[in-house]
């Protein structure tokens, strides 16, 4: 790959890096934990799978601009390499839209308190980190024609479709479990399917050789779906022992098996909607 594209996936990960810690700063600041509206599901489900799924990008992206395929780097894997390079941007601009959503929805947890500017600060952050990025790999991008603007304009409406139903879903959802989990999903599925019609208007397939071919995998299709629930597995798991390391209280085995496994479902649901949804335009699916 060229140094241009080795110097971006740097920068993609220094931004998945910046992100996640803007992230777990609004939550546990002691100044603004209580003041953020989106510390709470559906929102903190956007910002908490946009980070998992940043870093993992962020991975993958330092792997193929370092690391290409047998052969040289064509056409096709220049496509996988920026998607996978966008797609830790947009993660990030998802999240920002959805936490811009919940200071909408609920104005009156930040504002006026002095430290709701810290608030702010924090989602601008974000923006602004992103949408610096978004400018630099712009270049690499193909320039803009009637039909890309009609996928744009696809994707806006997705993606204010989705910051609608996260609006619309109500607190009182988190008093039990099932409508719990389901306000979760949700957030899920607004980030990947916003963040699937974004990729697929920013970076078409038009930017592919016509003469590239899909570079050979070494795994099946089994195999690769076995990798999904696997690290959807590990991510769920490691959501749950961060959950434990926060809250230090014992906690009876009963209580902390059913916990577990409902953090494993999670981690495995999120993980296999984002494969689900972006796994295919990001090189990942079987067709790829």
């Amino acid at each position: 790959m060229t140094q241009e594209a080795k110097l971006n996936a740097v920068a993609v990960g220094i931004l998945s890096a910046v992100f996640y810690w803007l992230f777990m700063f609004a939550k546990h600041n002691s100044y603004l934990r209580d003041l953020v509206p989106f510390g709470e599901d559906p929102y903190d489900a956007v910002g908490s799978f946009a980070c998992v799924v940043g870093a993992l990008l962020s991975i993958v992206a330092l792997v193929r601009a370092y690391f290409p395929y047998r052969g040289g780097p064509d056409g096709l894997q220049r496509l996988y390499l920026i998607r996978a390079q966008v797609a830790v941007v947009l993660a990030v601009l998802i999240t920002a839209a959805a936490d811009a959503t919940a200071m909408v929805r609920y104005p009156r947890q930040w504002y006026p308190a002095f430290w709701g500017f810290g608030v702010i600060a924090v989602v601008a952050a974000m923006a602004v980190a992103a949408g610096g990025l978004f400018l630099l790999l712009r270049p690499a991008m193909p320039v803009r024609d009637e039909a890309r603007k009609r996928r744009l304009l696809r994707a806006l409406l997705v993606t204010l479709a989705g910051m609608a139903i996260l609006a619309a879903c109500p607190r009182s959802m988190l008093r039990n479990v099932a409508p719990h989990l389901f306000a979760i999903f949700a957030g899920a599925a607004v980030l990947f399917a916003s963040m699937r019609m974004w990729l697929l208007a920013l970076v078409p397939d038009e930017m592919r050789a016509e003469n590239s071919n899909p570079p050979a995998h070494p795994r099946g299709v089994w195999q690769r779906w076995a990798g999904v629930l696997v690290l959807g597995a590990l991510v769920g798991a490691a959501a749950f022992a961060g959950e434990l390391a926060e809250h230090r209280a014992a906690m009876p085995m009963r209580r902390l098996v059913f916990v577990g496994s409902v953090f494993t479902g999670i981690g495995l649901s999120g993980v296999l909607l984002a494969y689900l949804f972006v796994g295919e335009p990001l090189g990942f699916g079987p067709r790829c």
